[in-house]
């Protein structure tokens, strides 16, 4: 009886080649990840802004109507106060032209300034949809539009 003799293959691949193919396809997927969180971070904030800009389009359609115009400000106060309730809402805040609290979700703040550091004239004008994102003094971030 004879035995064959198996024949391995084995190829002749430098370990070098092997190290450089990880190394490229490790960039690869390092550029391709952070591309990806970058588009997602670009679609919240697209996000955000839209959510902020449908509150403000609703609450200035609110005062429009013949009702809410009778009510005044105190509609608009009460409306904030429960709109400011839901859970992803942090405040809402409603001010003329030079920054004077019209408004807010806090009603001992109405009277008061707000946004000394913002050109409130200048956003008031532009038909542009602003918005930044602001540390509260506990350390939370917050989306203002």
């Amino acid at each position: 009886m004879v035995l064959k003799a198996k024949k391995r293959i084995w190829f002749n691949i430098s370990v070098w080649v092997i190290v450089g193919a990880i190394a490229v396809m490790a960039v690869v997927s390092a550029v391709m990840t952070f591309a990806h969180f970058q588009r997602q971070k670009e679609q919240a904030i697209e996000l955000l802004v839209e959510k902020g800009a449908t509150l403000i389009w609703s609450f200035e359609a609110g005062l429009r109507n013949p009702v809410s115009i009778k009510e005044g400000t105190f509609g608009l106060q009460k409306l904030l106060m429960e709109t400011a309730q839901q859970p992803d809402i942090d405040y809402i805040i409603v001010t003329d032209n030079e920054g004077n609290i019209i408004a807010d979700s806090d009603p001992s703040m109405v009277g008061q300034k707000y946004g000394l550091d913002l050109d409130t004239e200048k956003i008031a004008l532009s038909a542009d949809k602003k918005w930044r994102q602001v540390t509260k003094p506990g350390g939370a971030g917050t989306f203002e539009v």
